[in-house]
This record gives structure tokens, C-alpha cells and sequence, in this order.
């Protein structure tokens, strides 16, 4: 059945979130149609087009994720959503997955466009004339400013294979504090102030989440010390004080972000079985 569950969310939401991807795909095809021909015309304005919808693709999703979670729940569907032979720790985790997985699939679409506009910007637009060198340049020298100058190949892979690993659990602790602004939202007390009351409740829940991380990444600062030469080791300090050191992975602050978002998924679920008033 929770797969079902998964099923019929993807099914649902990609109704309201894929034409967002399908427009990328797009303007990509454009994109690349331009590049082959050397149409500069074209080709700027597919640029354009093609920026615009790599940001949308991440604020679009975000907006979406919300509008689909109220909408299926505590809408005119939730009256079926919460008929079904679910407990609503299974809906919860259900609608928490796909979230996730658009929220992911932003971001790769993000990546995707810049990737993209990175390595053929320079043959509908000399960007050394701008500047001073070509996109290829600026791209050494992007990834030398993150990492540095003596990277390898696995120290580079350590490096975003420890950035993905945050970014997800980022994903993750955003996606709980919004389900639960939400939910909490939807309660007869909160449900009078209307669509305000989601936005002051998640941003309340945001900035306590924030400075309760940053208390505690600073009380318990353990951390996984990537170095340059691929190698891995745990650190009590956060503070790079070697040159051998690529970056220092707040270990504290995942622990932390990981129990807040189960926290709150718990509270959500414990809001959804008494607490909601579905419109």
C-alpha cells in the first residue's frame, strides 16, 4: 500500500510541478539548436529563457511542494486522503519522499542549466571580452576557489559527495519544517488567520531550527575533516588550521538537523490524527 502511495503522489504532483521540466527540456533543445547553428539571435534568447527557468525550476518546486501538500490533505481531498487504510505516518512519509525527490530534481535541473550555459556560452558569446577570459577559465578557476589549487580527481569527488550528503539532509529539514507549518496551519485556531498563518508559522519554526543548529554546531562541534590527499578524519574543531585540510564536514549540525526533522515529522503526524480541521 505505501508504495501505492508513493505511486499516486508522483502521478498527482508531476501534473503540477513536471511542466516546469518539460519547458527546461525545451529551451535546452532550443539551446542546443542555436549552439549547432551558431544562430546568436536565437541563441540569446533561448539563454535567457533558459536562466530564467533554471532559478523558476527550485522556487517553482518549493511553492508547489506546499500548495500540493495542503491541497491533497487538508482540501477537498484530504476527505479521501484520510479514508484510505493508512496510518498518516505512512501518508506523511509518502508525500516527505516525493517532496524530496522534486526538491533533488530542482536542483539537478538547476545544475543541469549552468552546466549547460557554461561550456557553450562561449560559442554564441565571446565572454572574454566581459570578462577578460574565456568560460572554460572561469570554470578552473570557480572550482579552484572552492577546493583550491592541488585537488585530485577523488579529492574533488569526496568534496561533492560530502555537499550532496548535506544538501540532502538540508532538503530533508526543510521539507519537515513546511509539512509541519502546514499542518499546524490547518488547525481551527491557526486555520482563522488563513494562508498568513503558514508563512508565520514557518518562518518561526525556520529561525528557531536555524539558531538552535548554530548552537549546537558550536556546543558540539565534531567534524569529518576531508583532506586533499582523499584521505578522511574525524575533528573536534570546525576551524581548518592545516593546509593539507580541503573542508570540514559539521557532523553536529547533521546529527541535529536529521532528530529535528524527525521531530517534526513525528509532531506533524500527531497534528494530523487529531488536531486538523480539512476544509
Amino acid at each position: 500500500m505505501f508504495g501505492k502511495l508513493i505511486k499516486n503522489e508522483i502521478k498527482s504532483s508531476a501534473h503540477s510541478i513536471g511542466f516546469i521540466y518539460i519547458v527546461t527540456a525545451i529551451l535546452i533543445g532550443l539551446f542546443e539548436v542555436a549552439y549547432a547553428t551558431n544562430n546568436t539571435k536565437i541563441g540569446s534568447v533561448a539563454l535567457v529563457l533558459l536562466t530564467i527557468t533554471g532559478i523558476a525550476a527550485i522556487v517553482v518546486t518549493f511553492f508547489m511542494i506546499i500548495v500540493q501538500f495542503n491541497k491533497s490533505l487538508f482540501g477537498n481531498q484530504g476527505y479521501l486522503s484520510f479514508t484510505l487504510p493508512v496510518s498518516s505516518g505512512q501518508l506523511l512519509a509518502s508525500k516527505a519522499l516525493v517532496a524530496c525527490f522534486w526538491m533533488i530534481a530542482s536542483w539537478i535541473v538547476s545544475i543541469l542549466v549552468i552546466t549547460i550555459i557554461a561550456f557553450k556560452l562561449n560559442t554564441l558569446i565571446e565572454t572574454s571580452e566581459f570578462f577578460g577570459m574565456n568560460i572554460k577559465d572561469l570554470g578552473k578557476l570557480f572550482v579552484s576557489s572552492m577546493v583550491g589549487d592541488d585537488f585530485s580527481a577523488k579529492c574533488l569527488v569526496a568534496f561533492f559527495g560530502a555537499l550532496a550528503v548535506y544538501a540532502l539532509v538540508v532538503v530533508i529539514q526543510l521539507i519537515s519544517e513546511l509539512y509541519f507549518a502546514v499542518t499546524l496551519s490547518n488547525t481551527r485556531i491557526m486555520q482563522k488567520m488563513g494562508v498568513f498563518s503558514i508563512i508565520l508559522t514557518f518562518f518561526v519554526v525556520f529561525i528557531i531550527s536555524s539558531l538552535l543548529l548554530g548552537f549546537f554546531t558550536a556546543k558540539f562541534p565534531l567534524g569529518l575533516q576531508i583532506n586533499y590527499d582523499s584521505t578522511l578524519a574525524i575533528t573536534k574543531s570546525l576551524n581548518v588550521v592545516s593546509d593539507n585540510v580541503l573542508t570540514i564536514v559539521p557532523l553536529g549540525g547533521i546529527f541535529f538537523s536529521i532528530v529535528s526533522a524527525a521531530l517534526l515529522f513525528v509532531a506533524t503526524s500527531l497534528l494530523m490524527d487529531s488536531k486538523v480541521n480539512i476544509k
